[in-house]
């Protein structure tokens, strides 16, 4: 049968298979660092997963489109977990005005919160389109450099 979008991807059984678990088996990317692997069913992060947990997942997997806006969970997980330290480069990227930078400087002491709120501002912002084509667009842009990331998040959202 062919499938669209179809592609060999990493996966594993869930280690806690638990109440946010709709099934055991559960498709994975695996971080930049290659240490934390990262659950795409429930946005779990996992620091580690024993080898013979890890399996090879050959099914059709379909993507949201570009275009779709991301969900939180997703974001909070899949970027600002893996480069909080970012977060200002981002909220130039995304065009969040310097007295909103500024703000969310003042307001939030950590990294992980500030990038979090600059996630949170350009939802509500009508400067960029909340969606991963733009997201993409400024990790991989010369001042946020993340290539890789942006490669990773193409893969498995669009």
């Amino acid at each position: 049968t062919h499938h669209t979008n179809s592609r060999p991807v990493p996966a594993f059984l869930c280690p806690l298979q638990n109440e946010s678990c709709s099934t055991e088996l559960h498709t994975a990317c695996i971080s930049e660092n290659g240490k934390k692997w990262i659950c795409s069913e429930n946005s779990n992060v996992f620091d580690s997963v024993s080898p013979k947990q890890t399996l090879w997942f050959t099914g059709a997997v379909t993507s949201p489109s570009k275009s779709k806006a991301p969900k939180l969970s997703d974001l909070a997980n899949r970027v600002a977990a893996i480069i909080p330290h970012k977060w200002k480069p981002v909220a130039i990227q995304l065009e969040l005005s310097k007295g909103e930078r500024k703000a969310i400087e003042k307001d939030e002491d950590e990294c992980f919160d500030r990038f979090m709120a600059v996630l949170e501002q350009w939802k509500q912002s009508a400067s960029q389109p909340h969606t991963w084509k733009t997201l993409i667009t400024a990790l991989k842009s010369a001042s946020v450099d993340e290539q890789c990331l942006a490669e990773q998040l193409d893969r498995d959202f669009c």
